[in-house]
């Protein structure tokens, strides 16, 4: 049946049906030959290949579907997750979070609709596409980054609603905003101890000359 779930080379269930069909078509004339005279072209014979290859051909026909979807949902994020790196770039001006949110949201709805993908699947993958682009910019330690790409993702709108406040979404943003604010005061204490440690090496120098 794996055969079959192959989206490049069979790009619509019809065509995933036929192939199956043929290949059912060919084993059963291939079984005929093979098994004694009577016994293989029997009804009996003919009630047990149907009722087997009817069944796998059901599954077929439900996995085709449910898997196309994943398929599509993998192929739509790979090719929102480079137009993000475009638009993420750095600039002088800095990063135009805001554009680049609404950019790649709108090329993710619009692909999803051609491949025919529902709201809320696609609401679902923008979601997760969104927070680990913010877990993407902690982990690279771009901290303030990270807090305004999560500020523009809370105040985005797509048709007049906010799609990055439910419950779980809100959770996880507000987890990965306080992994970024850590960072930052991290960062800030560290930087600190070098300034302490640079004071302190310029007192024993300035020490020195006096001795």
């Amino acid at each position: 049946v794996d055969t079959y779930l192959d989206f490049n080379k069979y790009p619509n269930k019809d065509k995933a049906l036929e192939g199956f069909d043929s290949y059912v078509s060919e084993r059963w004339n291939k079984m005929q030959s093979e098994l004694p005279e009577g016994v293989g072209n029997s009804l009996e014979s003919q009630v047990v290949w149907s009722s087997i290859t009817g069944n796998t051909r059901s599954a077929l026909s439900e996995s085709y579907d449910r898997n196309l979807d994943k398929f599509n949902m993998s192929m739509l994020s790979d090719e929102t997750h480079a137009l993000w790196r475009t638009a993420t770039s750095p600039t002088p001006d800095g990063i135009d979070w805001g554009g680049a949110i609404r950019t790649s949201v709108d090329t993710m709805f619009t692909l999803g609709a051609k491949s025919g993908l529902t709201n809320q699947d696609i609401t679902e993958q923008v979601r997760t596409d969104m927070l680990n682009n913010a877990k993407t910019e902690v982990n690279k330690g771009n901290f303030s980054e990270a807090q305004e790409l999560i500020k523009q993702l809370r105040f985005y709108k797509r048709n007049g609603q906010q799609i990055f406040n439910d419950a779980a979404t809100a959770t996880l943003l507000s987890g990965i905003e306080k992994n970024a604010r850590d960072g930052l005061n991290t960062l800030a204490t560290r930087d600190q101890a070098d300034i302490d440690r640079e004071n302190a090496l310029n007192s024993k120098r300035m020490e020195s000359l006096f001795l």
